[in-house]
């Protein structure tokens, strides 16, 4: 092990699963102990052995995160701090202080002009565009409702309707909030759209018609790691089995299926070394029978981010190696695997996509199977207790989800 590595400090910003999955890699691959900066404590990242948790209020603010990160790193003078956000408000606050936060940190984003570009929707669809990747038909609206209407009328219901700018979504709770929404008609896209910008919600929102309307969709991830050069390193494709149901966190995958780069996938990582894209990138694609459409691009590994772990792939491996100057082979092509984060029963009883679970009850049974808590080091009978606790909550809301849509389809 290269000696630089024992001075390394992983700091994490973030407290849900993928900080939490992002710990377990640095202590799987190097041993090491993350420390973990939250807005709030979060029972995932607690009680782990390989955490030092820390609370502040506020982080996603650069007014409060410079002046808490800047002391921590006085603290650890010596040290090699190796910063990593594990969520939008985190990056984006980490977009405003790169300059406050540079010499004291090291950290590996894309450029304040690539992420501008690259998180808000709308000019993500622009681009898109420019560069002839597929994307569901589109408009954009704003705060000026009378044009809802005029505006949607180009597009045939049922419609998906969305934030353009999720970090300034999420800064403003409104009763009936939902991550996406999917409406019937353009008085509910109307109605939704006057209750959002009533939150104190800004930007603009998004609004598309649904793909595969006639037949369930078939949704991928892919997940990019492009050097300093912006050169892609390592990609990995995903299929998803399940994800998660409830309002606020529809879209969070809970089971994935990994396989080869296809070419929607092979025309996102050309277009992301065109824009000159450094860091992780994480895509989200839906397919019909036609072909794949992008549906969004969040600039830094995903929640789900572990599934690369089914590809051979440690994300802890590649910012280290980044950090020390370690030179990345480019590898694009890997073994295929299945990581769940929640119970097996649950997948194999709440997927309807019978094809996919034969793909990953094959790669079970050829112990190509990974989960976030498949490390067993380092986990007190607490945080045992919580991965017990939590894969029963998903099961009861799985349940009760499905039960509540049979219902309403009678």
């Amino acid at each position: 092990m290269n000696g630089r590595i024992k001075s390394v400090i992983p700091v994490l910003l973030g407290g849900d699963m993928g900080a939490y999955s992002l710990s377990v890699s640095f202590a799987r691959a190097y041993g090491l102990r993350s420390h973990v900066f939250a807005r709030e404590k979060l029972a995932i990242v607690d009680n782990f052995e390989y955490i030092d948790l820390h609370v502040v209020n506020g982080l996603d603010n650069p007014d409060v995160a410079v002046p808490v990160l800047l002391a921590f790193a006085k603290e650890n003078k010596g040290k090699e701090l190796l910063l990593i956000p594990c969520a939008d408000w985190y990056m984006e606050m980490l977009e405003y202080a790169r300059d406050a936060l540079d010499g004291h940190f090291y950290f590996f984003i894309p450029s304040f002009e690539v992420w501008r570009v690259t998180s808000d929707k709308s000019s993500f669809l622009k681009m898109l565009d420019k560069y002839g990747v597929s994307h569901p038909q589109t408009v954009v609206l704003d705060s000026s409702c009378e044009q809802m209407d005029s505006l949607a009328s180009v597009l045939t219901p049922p419609f998906v309707l969305k934030p353009a700018d999720s970090s300034e979504y999420w800064r403003h709770k409104f009763d009936g909030m939902e991550k996406v929404f999917y409406l019937h008609s353009l008085g509910d896209v109307k109605a939704v759209g006057k209750r959002i910008f009533a939150s104190g919600y800004s930007g603009k929102l998004i609004l598309q018609e649904y793909v595969g309307v006639s037949e369930k969709p078939a949704a991928s991830v892919l997940t990019v790691f492009l050097n300093s050069e912006a050169k892609a390193q390592r990609a990995v494709l995903g299929d998803v089995l399940l994800d998660e149901k409830s309002p606020t966190a529809r879209g969070n995958y809970t089971a994935i299926v990994t396989r080869k780069l296809d070419k929607i996938s092979l025309k996102v990582i050309d277009m992301l070394e065109s824009i000159g894209y450094t860091g992780v990138a994480n895509v989200d694609i839906l397919y019909d029978k036609k072909c794949g459409y992008v549906l969004e691009l969040n600039p830094r590994q995903g929640r789900s981010f572990d599934y690369i772990r089914s590809a051979g792939i440690e994300l802890s491996e590649l910012f280290m190696k980044t950090m020390l100057g370690e030179r990345i082979e480019p590898k694009l092509d890997y073994k295929c695997g299945f990581w769940c984060s929640v119970g097996k029963r649950s997948v194999r009883r709440y997927s309807d996509d019978r094809a996919l679970l034969k793909r990953a009850a094959e790669y079970i049974k050829n112990g190509m199977s990974f989960s976030p808590y498949d490390f067993k080091s380092g986990r007190g009978v607490r945080h045992r207790l919580y991965e017990i606790v939590h894969k029963a909550k998903m099961e009861r809301r799985y349940r009760t989800i499905m039960k509540e849509d049979r219902n309403a389809a009678k």
